[in-house]
């Protein structure tokens, strides 16, 4: 790769999370190789539905005068080529893919929602968090979190174990359920199961149905994207992760002393067994 396309296509990704919406398209449309043929401001601006003036607006931020200095060093640098490399478009489809999902879950989340949850947490004497697969990872992961603040919880990532679970169920527990697809029939089950036992239920989907209000308590809705589930383009557990973080973060805000207290004394019983 040329050292002055680095430069252009690194000064749009530098930028890129600080661009509005319309820029954002114009970016993808340079990052994504477009047809050199017209790159006229005029052409530009009627294909990606935007106005010349959007135009300027993107070729400042990216450190240019203006779209006639912008596009004339685009040229320039992808001259030999006409396209940057597989590589860079990867990456980029990559970020922008994390970009919109936070985006979706900044949109999606519920601050008094999380707060209602959190002093759910703090409230039940016993925690239970449920995931299969993918979403297992993202329940193993706050699990983690949430023990190292002194919460007396456990993470179940097996069907039978849920299941067997139930049986210790009662109305001093939670139980927090992790599916991206909302139809995860083993945990739905459970989640039904820890109902009838009369626990807290909670879960956690990027497809939220009129049926899960049958068994669940609340229902937090994530951002979600095509094929998710499938794992191609992004780890499926990032949504989860997002609101795993969440949850977290609005948990510490109350007692944090107590709680960041806990959190170091933890590690240092971890740091002491090795």
């Amino acid at each position: 790769m040329q050292q002055g396309q680095q430069n252009l296509l690194q000064r749009i990704r530098k930028n890129y999370i600080s661009f509005t919406d319309n820029e954002r398209s114009i970016a993808d449309f340079f990052l994504n190789a477009p047809d050199r043929k017209d790159l006229s401001a005029q052409n530009v601006a009627s294909s990606l539905f935007v106005s010349g003036a959007s135009l300027t607006r993107f070729a400042k931020k990216c450190g240019y005068t203006g779209y006639r200095e912008f596009i004339f060093q685009y040229l320039q640098e992808t001259d030999e080529s006409g396209t940057p490399p597989q590589t860079d478009l990867n990456i980029r489809r990559i970020l922008s893919a994390y970009q919109r999902l936070l985006d979706k879950t900044a949109a999606l989340i519920d601050p008094k929602q999380i707060e209602r949850i959190c002093s759910l947490f703090a409230q039940k004497k016993r925690i239970y968090i449920y995931g299969i697969g993918s979403s297992g990872l993202a329940a193993t992961e706050l699990y983690l979190r949430l023990l190292r603040l002194g919460l007396n919880v456990s993470s179940f990532t097996d069907a039978h174990l849920m299941k067997m679970n139930s049986v210790v169920l009662n109305d001093t527990c939670l139980v927090l359920g992790f599916s991206i697809s909302g139809r995860t029939p083993e945990l739905i089950k459970s989640l039904e199961a820890a109902k009838k036992a009369h626990a807290t239920t909670i879960l956690v989907t990027s497809h939220k149905a009129a049926g899960h209000t049958v068994f669940c308590d609340e229902t937090i809705a994530m951002a979600g994207s095509e094929n998710l589930n499938s794992g191609r383009t992004i780890s499926p557990q990032l949504p989860l992760l997002f609101i795993s973080d969440i949850i977290y973060a609005i948990f510490l805000l109350s007692d944090t002393r107590h709680k960041e207290l806990m959190h170091e004394y933890t590690l240092d019983i971890i740091r002491d067994g090795q």
